[in-house]
């Protein structure tokens, strides 16, 4: 059996994935994470999670990045967040929504020891 723990996350942004000026439309985006770690480490790992989404809370997230995609957010969410908690933690899944009935899912799948 594998075991991780489980750490969600909200926040209110904007984006316009199509990049015009006036297209921006809010939402209540969800950041779930599910980290391989020691008991622990969950405060420092955690803290830092919630720190480095805290940059996005209330921001137009096309200030930020280029691309706005649900799937490209989620994409720099993950790489970012494994980075950040590489030497704590190891990033197992991030889940990432913009409304409740659509997530984009990206998962480490583990096929050696040397992954």
């Amino acid at each position: 059996m594998a075991y991780c723990y489980r750490f969600d996350y909200r926040f209110n942004a904007m984006h316009n994935p199509n990049k015009s000026e006036h297209g921006a439309h809010p939402h209540t985006f969800g950041v779930t994470c599910e980290l391989d770690m020691e008991e622990s480490e969950q405060d420092a790992v955690y803290g830092a999670i919630r720190d480095y989404l805290g940059i996005y809370k209330g921001r137009n997230l096309n200030d930020i990045m280029y691309d706005t995609y649900i799937e490209d957010i989620a994409e720099t969410l993950f790489k970012d967040i494994d980075a950040l908690t590489k030497d704590r933690a190891r990033l197992m899944k991030l889940e990432f929504s913009d409304k409740p009935v659509q997530v984009y899912v990206i998962e480490r799948r583990i096929t050696s020891d040397k992954e």
